[in-house]
This record gives structure tokens, sequence and C-alpha cells, in this order.
């Protein structure tokens, strides 16, 4: 067997050593990112609850908007059929009206209105 002096022996020692430093860093590194991950993922959390709240209200406030307009839209129906209904009348009485001047025409027709 050939003998490794103790210079080449540290040497290998510091190599190993110097790469496990490395590793040991680039662990640190990773784990520092890992922590700004989960930091960044609780922020997010956090916004997305808020988020979801605040979609919440609106769709609560929509469902109340969408019952007013509905209520709305039933009393302009409801309206609307009262201005027909006065509309038909007042044409009746126009056409009675007309019959009546028409009938003294035709009954009485010397006699001036």
């Amino acid at each position: 067997m050939n003998t490794i002096p103790d210079t080449e022996i540290k040497e290998i020692k510091d190599l190993i050593n110097s790469r496990f430093d490395q590793v040991v860093e680039g662990l640190k590194e990773v784990k520092e990112e890992v922590k700004q991950v989960k930091e960044d993922v609780k922020k997010l959390e956090i916004g997305q609850a808020k988020n979801s709240e605040k979609l919440n209200g609106i769709v609560t406030r929509l469902d109340g908007f969408e019952k007013t307009v509905d209520g709305r839209f039933g009393n302009l129906e409801t309206q609307v059929n009262k201005q027909d209904n006065r509309f038909w009348a007042f044409i009746l009485l126009l056409g009675s009206s007309l019959v009546g001047i028409l009938g003294k025409l035709v009954f009485f027709p010397t006699k001036p209105f």
C-alpha cells in the first residue's frame, strides 16, 4: 500500500470541509427562501380571505339590488297597466261622445249644437 503524507490528508480534509461549508451555506439560503415563501403564502392567504369577504359583500349587495329592481319593475308594470286602463277609458269616452254628436246630427239635423 501506498502511504499518503499528512499534507495531502490535510488538503483533502480542507477540501472536504470547504465543500461541506458550501453545502451548509446553500442549505441556509434554501432555508431562508423557504421561510420567505411561507411568509408570502401567508400573505396571499390573508389577501384571499379579504377578497372572499369582499366578494361575499358584493354578492349580498347585488342580491338586495336585484330584489329592489324586481320590486321597481313590478311597480312599473302596475303603473303601465293603470295608464293603459286610463287610455282605454279616455278612448271610450271620446267614442261615446262622438256617437252622441253623430246621433244628434242624425236625429236633429236642423238644430244647432
